[in-house]
């Protein structure tokens, strides 16, 4: 029983006699945490040191666009998909973003079209109709998870696609109250070129005028017998006196033929430009607006007088009509302006 005793206190001293590092348990080696792999592509844009409308568009791209839209804005691809979302890149499977979504939630499309590169944002003429698109429809999710994008993000998100797309040069900032006059599928340019013509094409018609009233006084006073004027050709001496009167035309035949007129000379001008095929016509017309020179002026003189012809001729006829302008002896030129 003593050897016993003797041995278990010599057991104790050694023991005690151990260092803790051998006594305490090895520790555990933990693998280094491996960090995530996430693709250059996917960072965040840095922005410049004075960034423009379209430098900020890109953070407003990277938050809310790219997600659905592409880190290239190539749009939601196989490739990129696989790249963003790994084993999570079918969105549109069961209870994620399917008919059964938790809530909230929202059904994913399966098709979402690319907006950068050739071929893309046909569906818009100028900078102010892919805004409006933007501000009412985007992101995808707003009307299920509405977030708050202040309007002046949509500018910048609109400038960016512009740069991006090759349409807004670098040196060219964007300015929202010219948004109508930035075309999607153009590049930008600016039109002080033309403010030296135009003084000059104001200038003339100005004189032009001046020296036809100037004309017409002087004939007056030396002549007063002189030929009929273009307004009396239209209007002949010939006829009854109350017929003359403004009341009664309304000026409207003589309106239907300067409108005619005006389509005919700016239709004339737009055929050098214009090409009729369903592939060129879009591009052509926004070539004639935005890239002509007073493409745009002859263009809207065109648009507008044929709305006008359309409503003055109208007004023509019911004043016919109405006056009893289609009997005889004027039936048949009733009969030929309403077949026109």
């Amino acid at each position: 029983m003593r050897a016993v005793t003797l041995i278990l206190l010599l057991l104790s001293l050694m023991v005690n006699a151990l260092p803790i590092s051998v006594l305490a348990a090895p520790p555990v080696e933990e693998p280094d945490p491996t960090p995530m792999v996430i693709d250059p592509r996917m960072d965040r844009p840095v922005l410049p040191e004075n960034p423009s409308r379209a430098d900020l568009g890109s953070i407003v791209y990277f938050e809310y666009c790219l997600a659905c839209h592409g880190d290239q804005g190539q749009g939601l691809t196989d490739e990129y998909r696989q790249m963003a979302y790994g084993e999570d890149m079918d969105c549109w499977q069961s209870k994620c973003h399917a008919t059964n979504h938790p809530t909230p939630g929202f059904i994913f499309p399966r098709v979402v079209p690319p907006v950068i590169g050739e071929g893309t944002l046909k569906r818009f003429v100028n900078a102010e109709d892919l805004y409006q698109y933007l501000l009412l429809r985007m992101p995808y999710y707003k009307y299920d998870m509405p977030p708050e994008i202040p309007d002046d993000d949509m500018w910048n998100v609109t400038a960016y696609l512009l740069r991006i797309n090759g349409v807004l040069p670098d040196r060219i900032d964007f300015d929202p109250q010219q948004a109508s006059m930035f075309p999607v599928h153009l590049t930008a340019r600016s039109h002080g070129e033309e403010q030296v013509v135009q003084i000059v094409l104001l200038g003339s018609l100005a004189l032009v005028v001046v020296g036809l009233l100037v004309q017409r006084g002087w004939r007056s006073a030396s002549s007063p017998a002189s030929r009929p004027s273009f307004i009396h050709h239209l209007h002949p001496p010939s006829i009854p006196r109350l017929q003359a009167r403004w009341r009664y035309t309304l000026s409207a035949g003589g309106l239907a033929v300067f409108c005619l007129l005006v389509v005919v000379f700016t239709g004339i001008l737009e055929m050098f430009f214009y090409v009729p095929t369903p592939e060129s016509a879009g591009n052509s017309i926004q070539m004639i607006t935005y890239a002509v020179p007073y493409g745009g002026l002859v263009r809207g003189l065109h648009f507008w007088s044929a709305q006008a012809l359309v409503v003055v001729s109208g007004i023509h006829l019911l004043r016919v009509i109405f006056t009893g302008a289609y009997t005889q002896p004027r039936r048949l030129n009733y009969l030929l302006g309403l077949g026109l």
